[in-house]
This record gives structure tokens, sequence and C-alpha cells, in this order.
């Protein structure tokens, strides 16, 4: 019996389980998408207990990874809609969000990020960071899997391209 199923039946060691092996995994794809380290420790917290609530309805057509990772994208993409609503003031402006980074090289990889469109962004995040395959980004985002494949290359490529170039350094080491 995997996991989740284990959780649905009420077992909390299992909950424990699932939290260590993927509470890496879900604060950093939250952290690559709201970029607030704060933030994405609620996010991290409230995907968890979503996992316990919504344990029953799993079903095994995804990876266990796959379904917490999706539950755990979806709360980032809420968040950052409620922090576009609560950032435009009465003038209609967007007020200036400060981003609060605790580790440097969290900073650095979401700053080299921005030189990609945002589905190239979020496909790159789920592949690195949260460790899912093509299949399951495919999958998660409504895409090919062939279609999520060239997008991750040809932003791996466009990465290298830009930073190499530029000689930038990432953590003591060449990019």
């Amino acid at each position: 019996m995997n996991l989740i199923k284990q959780v649905a039946a009420g077992n909390m060691e299992a909950m424990q389980a699932l939290y260590e092996m993927y509470k890496a995994k879900v604060y950093r794809l939250a952290l690559s998408m709201v970029k607030d380290t704060y933030r994405a420790e609620d996010i991290m917290q409230e995907t968890f207990y979503k996992v316990q609530q919504k344990s029953c309805q799993y079903t095994r057509q995804v990876s266990e990874q796959a379904w917490i990772m999706s539950i755990a994208r979806n709360l980032s993409l809420d968040e950052l809609r409620r922090l576009k609503r609560e950032s435009v003031n009465a003038d209609g402006n967007y007020a200036e969000q400060s981003l609060v980074f605790t580790e440097n090289y969290e900073s650095e990889f979401l700053d080299m990020l921005k030189v990609l469109k945002k589905v190239d962004q979020e496909i790159v995040c789920l592949y690195l960071i949260a460790g899912l395959k093509h299949r399951e980004i495919a999958n998660l985002l409504d895409m090919h899997t062939q279609g999520v494949k060239k997008r991750y290359q040809r932003a791996i490529a466009k990465l290298k391209a830009e930073y190499l170039a530029e000689g930038v350094t990432y953590a003591g080491q060449n990019v």
C-alpha cells in the first residue's frame, strides 16, 4: 500500500514519512513560484494539510510525488493570484513587493530563470526542483510530453547561452 493510501487510512506515521520525503521539494517549488521564503513555508505546510485532507481522493493515475507537487503548484498559483489582487492599489497601479531570500543560491537561481518565459520557468522548476518527469509535467500543465521535453531543452540551452556568455558563476562554479 502506498503512503497516501496509508494516510487516508489514518496512519500518521505515513503522513510523517510523506512530509519528510517531499517537504524540501515542495518548499523549493513554492519558493520558485512565489519568490518569498515565508510564503513558501506557508504553502509547504498548507500542501501537506491538503494531502492529509484529500488523501482519500488520490488515485494511482499519477505518482505520489506528482500529486503532491500539483497541490503545491496550485496553492502557489492561488497565492500569486491573491498577491496580485492585493498589490493593486486604489489608482490601479501595482505596489512594490519586497522579496526576502534567506539563501543566496535560491535567489541566484530564481534570477537566472527570469530570461525564460513563465511556462518555461515552470517546466524547469518542476523538472529540476520538484523532480517530476516530463510526462508528469505534461499532465500537470496540460501539454504534450514531447512539447515539454522540447521546451525544457530549449530553456536549458537558453540559460547556458545567456550565462556562459556573461561568465556568470553559480554557487562558486561556472554555469
